[in-house]
């Protein structure tokens, strides 16, 4: 199935892809076992890839009127349209123009793998008549974006005179290759270096593309907008530039505390005592807390967390001179959990809080350990 995908012979690939799930079926049903914990996880994405190739992970969730008739919401461009069919089925490809006709694109491959252009012109539905076997019918757009761009993140954390890399991710949305050049528009203050060549995202497939961002020395501590475009397809990254920090770790000779602990066992102390097999547990609050008490009033710059798998989605980080009066020094509304670093300028800080104000699952926050870092003198 992968050999012919990479040769582009689509008959093959379909038909290798229907006998997989017939074969594997069969191998389920023996007694025998042929890489445990390697095969199954392997065809899974030989399965994934394939579908991603031929457009089965675009099709639209339901077809109307039919097992082969599909209807749009509004008429649209038509770029192409796949079918995926019982090798043999015979019909023929028809869309329909908003006065209501039918136009016809071209007949079903006896392999079973179809793909026609979709010609000239708005339609509002595609369907295939005289044939039964249907699978998938795939169209895709000409007015969509031809490309996907996906960035690790909305939003990073450069420091004033570094660069931070980051990687953007292309992908096909075309029964193609699509083909094209990754654009940047950045503000004063900030150069950004992506490939300066065309670039081609092989279908079905992703490319990762580094994108190099510099804070260049003296520009002002704030947040700047950098929009990126490919094929058709603008992202948006905030980068956040902060000055650079030095030093050690300042909340490892802090004094915990928390809003409660979920057990004696898992303690607030222990997200901060610099054993990576220790952490400290919340109950089941969306508002639980964590703090630490710094030795003495410092210029912060930044704070970097490890969550265990309990993390919150939405968090805040605070800070305060006298534990009294906060105020927000960072916002998270996307956190994944793991390992996350927040830069900033926040003087005469002495107490830090990480807030939480969303759960990410049943259970309440779970942090292996929080370090603080001061503003390089």
């Amino acid at each position: 199935m992968l050999r012919a995908r990479r040769s582009g012979d689509a008959a093959a690939a379909w038909t290798a892809y229907l006998r997989l799930d017939e074969g594997r079926k069969l191998l389920d049903a023996s007694r025998v076992t042929v890489g445990e914990g390697v095969l199954d996880p392997f065809l899974d994405r030989a399965r994934k890839t394939y579908e991603s190739w031929s457009g089965i992970g675009h099709e639209p969730p339901a077809r109307s009127g039919g097992d082969s008739t599909l209807r749009f919401p509004r008429a649209r461009a038509l770029d192409s349209v796949t079918v995926l069919a019982e090798p043999g089925t015979k019909g023929t490809v028809e869309v329909r123009t908003p006065d209501g006709g039918w136009r016809r694109l071209g007949t079903l491959s006896a392999g079973g793998a179809t793909e026609l252009p979709g010609g000239d012109g708005r339609v509002d539905a595609v369907r295939v008549t005289g044939g039964t076997g249907v699978r998938h019918l795939v169209p895709w757009f000409a007015d969509a974006p031809a490309a996907s761009l996906e960035l690790p993140g909305a939003r990073t954390d450069a420091d004033i005179g570094g660069t931070r890399r980051v990687t953007a991710t292309l992908g096909s949305l075309r029964p193609a290759d699509v083909r094209g050049t990754l654009t940047v528009d950045a503000p004063e203050g900030l150069t950004v270096r992506v490939p300066k060549n065309a670039l081609t995202v092989p279908r079905g497939s992703s490319l990762e593309v580094p994108v190099e961002v510099t804070v260049r020395p003296g520009t002002p501590v704030r947040s700047y907008d950098v929009r990126l475009a490919f094929a058709g397809t603008t992202r948006t990254l905030t980068v956040h530039a902060v000055p650079r920090t030095a030093g050690p770790d300042l909340a490892r000779a802090g004094r915990a505390s928390s809003s409660a602990d979920e057990t004696p066992g898992f303690p607030a102390p222990a997200a901060n005592d610099g054993d990576p097999d220790t952490r400290w547990s919340s109950p089941v609050d969306d508002d639980a807390w964590w703090q630490v008490e710094l030795e003495h009033p410092v210029r912060l710059g930044k704070v970097a967390l490890h969550w265990q798998d309990a993390h919150p989605s939405a968090y805040r980080v605070e800070v305060s001179a006298d534990g009294r009066t906060w105020r927000t020094a960072a916002t998270v509304r996307d956190s994944r959990g793991g390992r996350e670093t927040l830069g900033m300028d926040e003087p005469g800080v002495r107490h830090l809080r990480v807030r939480g104000e969303q759960r990410a699952t049943p259970y309440g926050y779970s942090l292996w350990s929080v370090e603080a870092y001061a503003v390089a003198r």
